[in-house]
């Protein structure tokens, strides 16, 4: 069908569907020229003045559009089918639509809608956005939030829908690397879990979700993990609006730190049993999540335990108190974290060790010859007791000797004036070895 409209005046005219003056159905061609659209309201999906529904196809020249209402949908003075651009309103003047909406165009003024004053649209767009990114990743198992907007042609919220729903999910992301998957074509895809799925609240959805990937490579040292290919999510849903449209976003990857930055601090990466992530292969191990460590425990090292074991939270040291997660504090000595790649004394990249102790006090840090993480403390010194050194874990309290003076955890002075006390750090002992005139050496060397 087509339609013409010359020097013509609509006002006051009301709709319970779109186009309050006038509506052009599916199909159909119309050409409005020189004439009037005011006061025209449409309680439908949009169009105080005029929609373009369906296929159909208006023409504009020398129109205004004063003072016209969608106060239910969008579009106070033009709304079109989005969805399909033949549909798109046309001007005469060889201008977009825009133009009636430009600032100067004084006969466009006082339209007013739910969404898009002048000019909207159904549904066009399906925006993810609120992804992570550098600077705020997403760490597995750990809530993220995305927000998902329903959008029109001019990528305005189609804030009208309340109703329709949609879901987040991952894609499938079917492996044929035979390095990494021996081309088994085995889906190998991260996880979507949390609320996938919700309902529009005035076109807005906020989801709350975690990922969980697949991890084919996790080394501590030089520290790397490495998934199986990219996070990728994706939206769809079905229009509550127009059940005959479906709502699809393009595909984004969610942005996973990695190496040490895989979990934030005082968390570790806990895998699903079973899997070998220690090689490059598919036999790795799915993301369990970061889980923070209780009180008792803690982390700075997320991959601490590798590759020996999973890595776990280390108990809590006998001379610190662990508040849980990464908070640790020590009332006395001088405590650093291993680092990767340094012989040390046993002790593990990650965990803290206690390096020394004030004077007087004996470097508790070893159980029968070997490095004891759990047992590292500084205990002082009886006070008929004596340590020669607070760094070393092989040397301990010792009884003060007759001929000496002690206090404080130290051997302060002889007391006989003019002896001489050597100490033997081998056996961490104070020795004497000589006495002045007239006195006899006794249990010395």
């Amino acid at each position: 069908m087509t339609v013409r409209v010359l020097n013509s005046t609509f006002e006051g005219c009301t709709t319970r569907g779109s186009g309050g003056g006038l509506a052009a159905g599916q199909g159909s061609k119309m050409w409005v020229t020189a004439s009037s659209f005011r006061g025209n309201a449409a309680g439908g999906t949009g169009g105080g003045a005029l929609a373009a529904e369906g296929g159909a196809v208006i023409t504009l020249a020398d129109i205004s559009c004063r003072g016209n209402a969608a106060p239910a949908g969008g579009g106070g003075a033009l709304y079109w089918d989005g969805t399909r651009q033949e549909a798109m309103a046309r001007s005469s003047l060889g201008k977009t639509l825009n133009y009636i909406c430009e600032p100067d165009s004084s006969n466009y003024t006082n339209n007013s809608a739910l969404y898009g004053p002048c000019l909207a649209t159904g549904f066009v767009q399906l925006s993810l956005g609120g992804l992570p990114g550098p600077g705020r990743p997403a760490y597995p198992g750990l809530d993220f939030t995305v927000e998902l907007l329903k959008l029109d042609a001019y990528e305005q919220v189609i804030t009208s829908d309340s109703s329709s729903t949609v879901r987040v999910s991952a894609v499938a992301n079917v492996s044929l690397d035979s390095d990494a998957s021996e081309g088994d074509g085995s889906d190998y895809s991260a996880l979507v879990t949390g609320g996938t799925t919700a309902a529009f609240i005035r076109g807005r959805a906020l989801l709350t979700l975690q990922v969980l990937p697949f991890y084919t490579l996790i080394v501590r040292d030089p520290p790397e993990t490495k998934t199986l290919g990219p996070a990728l999510i994706v939206a769809q849903g079905t229009d509550a609006l127009d059940n005959s449209l479906d709502m699809l976003s393009a595909v984004h990857e969610v942005l996973l730190p990695s190496g040490l930055a895989v979990c934030p601090a005082g968390f570790v990466l806990s895998t699903v049993a079973g899997g070998n992530a220690g090689s490059n292969n598919a036999s790795g191990a799915r993301a369990r999540g970061c889980e923070r460590c209780d009180t008792g425990t803690y982390s700075v090292d997320p991959l601490s335990g590798y590759p020996g074991a999973p890595p776990a939270c280390l108990n809590c040291p006998a001379g610190g108190v662990c508040h849980g997660g990464s908070d640790v504090t020590f009332a006395i000595g001088r405590w650093v974290v291993a680092p990767a790649g340094v012989p040390g004394d046993g002790a593990e990249a990650g965990m803290y060790v206690l390096r020394s102790c004030p004077s007087g006090y004996m470097l508790v840090n070893a159980l029968h010859g070997k490095f004891a993480h759990d047992l590292q403390t500084c205990r002082a010194c009886a006070s008929n007791e004596y340590v020669i050194g607070s760094t070393m874990g092989n040397l301990s309290c010792q009884p003060c000797p007759t001929g000496a003076v002690c206090a404080g955890g130290l051997l302060t002075g002889p007391r006989v004036n003019g002896s001489v006390w050597v100490a033997d750090l081998t056996r961490g002992v104070y020795v004497l070895m000589s006495c002045p005139a007239g006195y006899q050496l006794v249990g010395g060397l």
